[in-house]
């Protein structure tokens, strides 16, 4: 039976709730457009998000070209310091997504060791549509699994459409052939470009983030009692200097990329607690968050059962092997010459 494209956008949530801004960067012409279709449909009332931009409008400013060299630096350390300074971390996770017309959650849980093993786990309903991400790292692979689940049996769908079937993508991540590129190309693993292929999780959003660009101090804020370094991202290469393969995907790309990136990072340890992906509002009045992740039960150097990080396809389930992929990207930043 012919699947309905706006069976695709729970998938496309779910992709924004795991790689975050990366979405925006790799997503290509045809999601971009299936996302503007489902965005214009007719939705229930929009729900309030409390506090997601007030919050950021206090604090005292911080100021000076060194602010950025310190934002970059602020940025690095958190990364570093989830990889290497702690034996373990768990957080609860709510993501929030806006469209023109109507708000979207998620939830999910994270966990992940020192030792490249993590765990995420993301989970949202959309119009019927059950949608479910994980991603797992053992530290030799990546996998990821992305499932999208009708819930008619279980009760009725808004509209007559018919959402059938289960839709089921599994790929993987070989992380030793990323190991020996990095070894055979003297590229340290530190670097934010390699490390965003080879990082799962929460430190492969930093490192991407990091790659992208650039970040200054804003301000300090105190949330719920605790001090938090506030840093802003702004892109390395202009959106409207960047290239693309046609004068479609430069359209697509300039309307959903966010603007500006915001990170709150705990003062005591840099620890993310917030992320949000900003943009202007079309009538010039404020900035409205695309993306916004909240962390949140955050616990530190908690033991960690190994079992959790196990994963392997059941049945007649088939993954698809991505890692040319990432070897590929790897090999343009880096200019291989073959």
């Amino acid at each position: 039976m012919k699947k309905l494209r706006s069976l695709t956008f729970p998938a496309l949530i779910l992709a924004a709730s795991l790689v975050g801004v990366a979405v925006w960067i790799s997503m290509s012409p045809e999601k971009l457009e299936t996302l503007r279709q489902f965005a214009r449909q007719k939705s229930e009332k929009k729900p309030e998000i409390k506090g997601i931009e007030s919050e950021s409008s206090n604090g005292e400013l911080a100021s000076g070209r060194s602010q950025t060299v310190n934002g970059n630096s602020l940025v690095r350390r958190s990364r570093l310091m989830m990889q290497e300074n702690i034996a373990s971390f768990s957080a609860e996770i709510l993501q929030i997504i806006q469209t023109p017309e109507r708000t979207y959650q998620a939830t999910g849980t994270y966990i992940q060791t020192s030792r490249l093993q993590s765990r995420l786990e993301i989970n949202m309903e959309v119009k019927g549509i059950q949608g479910r991400l994980l991603q797992v790292s053992n530290g030799q692979v990546i996998w990821t699994v992305r499932e999208l689940k009708n819930l008619q049996q279980i009760r009725p769908v808004s509209n007559k459409q018919d959402f059938s079937g289960l839709e089921l993508r599994i790929e993987r991540v070989d992380l030793k052939r990323l190991s020996d590129f990095a070894e055979a190309q003297n590229v340290p693993v530190t670097d934010p470009r390699f490390a965003r292929e080879f990082s799962a999780g929460i430190p492969g959003l930093l490192a991407a983030l990091e790659a992208e660009m650039n970040f200054t101090i804003i301000k300090q804020v105190t949330l719920q009692g605790v001090l938090h370094y506030i840093v802003q991202g702004e892109w390395k290469t202009p959106i409207d200097q960047r290239q693309f393969s046609d004068s479609f995907s430069a359209v697509a790309f300039a309307g959903e990329v966010p603007q500006r990136v915001r990170l709150y990072l705990r003062a005591s340890d840099l620890m993310l607690a917030r992320y949000l992906c900003l943009k202007k509002r079309s009538d010039g009045n404020g900035w409205i968050a695309l993306l916004a992740m909240e962390l949140s039960k955050i616990v530190i150097n908690e033991s960690v059962n190994p079992s959790t990080f196990h994963y392997s396809p059941t049945g007649d389930q088939v993954p698809k092997d991505v890692t040319h992929k990432y070897l590929g990207r790897l090999e343009k930043v880096f200019e291989v010459e073959k």
